[in-house]
């Protein structure tokens, strides 16, 4: 059996494991395992002429949370056909292919699913929360690389498992309805007298510094730099307070909100 043969494999297995640790069902996993094991045999990838810009961790965080959406709106298949095509690069950031295991002429045999740690799995299952900073550090912190063989396969197991439960957990329904409500209070406070004057000066300070710029680029390149400068320093601080204010009229609004995350809640909470 070829190298390429047993890393397909051994991903598979991995999946394979997790899968039935978490109760996922038998249609979904077959789903899951085809686009672990041949993401260029999908139409969502047909188009590709090289993988390269794929082994970062970045997209592959970007892509579990883009399936968890797909999975939240119900169109599940497309969603664990993404979420297996990050799973493959994951663990191909992991260790390249997971040819880390020693497959040769005094070792023919293949790689047995005893081998993949179920402690790994339970720890990682029974430590996942549904918060958007512990999902992208936890799996960040897995698709380091390994050169330990049972070190590799125990992070390939706790990888595997966050990514699939960061999918499809269902969002606590008391969370979900505090975000939808405390993004209906913010969009009204954006709508306020104060918060709109502020929008206004930023739009017009971020029109001014580029024509401003080129007019005194003419003139005098120095003095362009240094207004260039000073207008982005003062841009970024009129924003940032705009942003505080807004923080502070919707906690006076219903304190709860402290926990809101805009974008956690996008990537999370709705369906």
């Amino acid at each position: 059996m070829g190298c390429d043969c047993v890393d397909k494999q051994l991903k598979k297995k991995v999946v394979e494991k997790v899968c039935r640790f978490l109760g996922v069902s038998d249609s979904e996993l077959s789903i899951l395992s085809r686009a672990v094991v041949s993401p260029e045999d999908l139409k969502l990838v047909e188009k590709l002429t090289s993988y390269r810009r794929f082994y970062n961790p970045d997209w592959v965080v970007r892509s579990t949370f883009e399936a968890r959406k797909l999975y939240l709106n119900g169109k599940k298949e497309e969603a664990l056909s993404v979420l297996g095509i990050a799973i493959h690069f994951a663990l191909e950031l992991i260790s390249k292919g997971l040819r880390i295991i020693p497959i040769d002429k005094r070792d023919k045999k293949e790689i047995s699913e005893e081998k993949i740690p179920d402690d790994a799995i339970k720890e990682s299952f029974e430590s996942f929360r549904l918060s958007l900073s512990y999902i992208e550090k936890n799996m960040i912190e897995e698709m380091k690389k390994k050169k330990d063989a049972s070190k590799l396969l125990g992070g390939a197991a706790r990888l595997v498992t966050t990514m699939i439960l960061a999918v499809i957990t269902p969002p606590p329904v008391e969370l979900r309805e505090i975000a939808r409500e405390c993004k209906k209070i913010k969009d009204e406070v954006e709508k306020s007298p104060l918060v709109k004057n502020y929008s206004r000066n930023i739009t017009f300070i971020s029109f001014s510094i580029p024509f401003g710029l080129f007019i005194l680029a003419y003139f005098n390149i120095p003095l362009a730099v240094l207004y260039i400068v000073a207008g982005s320093i003062f841009l970024g601080t009129i924003m940032k307070k705009r942003q505080n204010i807004i923080k502070r009229m919707i906690l006076g609004k219903k304190k709860e909100c402290s926990l809101y995350d805009e974008r956690g809640a996008e990537l999370l909470l709705y369906p």
